[in-house]
């Protein structure tokens, strides 16, 4: 089925006077507003990347849907984020690193910790915010023997699944990158939705473990942002796009020796149980 559904990818959303703001990977709470409005005079509701996603699968892609992720769920997003998505859409996909819950979920915080803690993902959850995994430990999947890559899959889901109090679907690839073998392991472990770093719109049912975004940046706002949302940044990165493809299966032969082979979903079901 065809339609056309744009997923904004956000890092980090901070005043631009904080030490830590990169043009290229964050944006101002006042962007973050003004990227938001804008989606809506373009006519886009913005809704969860699952709804989206089952909308662009049932036929109904020319709702005009849009979705926001948000990647690694920093602690940002609690202080500069929320009070923004809290006045206008709380319709939002968080996506959270399972051994930062782990570390934040300790008896004694880190101060200084970047990462949000299970009880504020646990709120979100109850506010309406969709939780979705960025793996374990954040490792490159490509980068991990079949094992390694199911118990991170696994693990993660389970514990967000967990904190969250809902089903996990979705999981954002560390890094964006991505192999037949990566989708494979994903789709057995139980994901439906799969978000990447290719650039684009997705525009196919057919490719929903291997979601295109649009990186969220200080400059995306007016005719950059428009452009974004249309077929001409499709066409424009279409061949970027099949390089990446290409380059990471490749990447992913090299580090384990072979691109293995489509995991059984026997082993899979008992690899997943003893990694939870």
């Amino acid at each position: 089925m065809r339609g056309f559904l744009p997923i904004l990818m956000y890092h980090r959303v901070l005043p631009r006077d904080d030490p830590h703001f990169d043009p290229h990977m964050a944006v101002t709470p006042q962007m973050l507003g003004q990227q938001i409005m804008q989606l809506r005079r373009l006519g886009f509701t913005i809704v969860t990347l699952s709804e989206a996603c089952r909308m662009l699968a049932g036929g109904s892609g020319n709702a005009r849907a849009a979705a926001l992720t948000f990647d690694d769920l920093t602690i940002d997003f609690i202080r500069h984020a929320l009070p923004v998505l809290s006045s206008s859409v709380t319709a939002a996909t968080l996506f959270v690193i399972g051994d930062a819950l782990r570390q934040q979920n300790a008896a004694k915080r880190d101060s200084d910790s970047r990462f949000a803690g299970a009880a504020e993902v646990r709120k979100l959850a109850d506010m309406g915010f969709e939780i979705g995994s960025h793996g374990m430990t954040h490792r490159v999947l490509t980068s991990l023997p079949d094992r390694e890559l199911v118990e991170e899959l696994a693990a993660s889901r389970a514990l967000a699944t967990e904190i969250a109090g809902r089903e996990t679907l979705a999981i954002a690839y560390p890094r964006g990158r991505f192999s037949p073998r990566v989708l494979a392991a994903a789709a057995a472990c139980g994901y439906r939705f799969g978000c990447t770093c290719l650039r684009g719109n997705v525009q196919h049912s057919d490719e929903l473990l291997a979601l295109k975004r649009i990186i969220a940046t200080e400059r995306r706002l007016g005719v950059r942002l428009w452009y974004a949302t249309t077929w001409l940044y499709d066409c424009w990165h279409q061949e970027r796009c099949r390089r990446e493809r290409k380059e990471w299966v490749e990447e992913e032969s090299r580090a384990i020796g072979a691109v293995s082979a489509m995991l059984a979903p026997d082993n899979v079901t008992r690899i997943s149980h003893a990694a939870k």
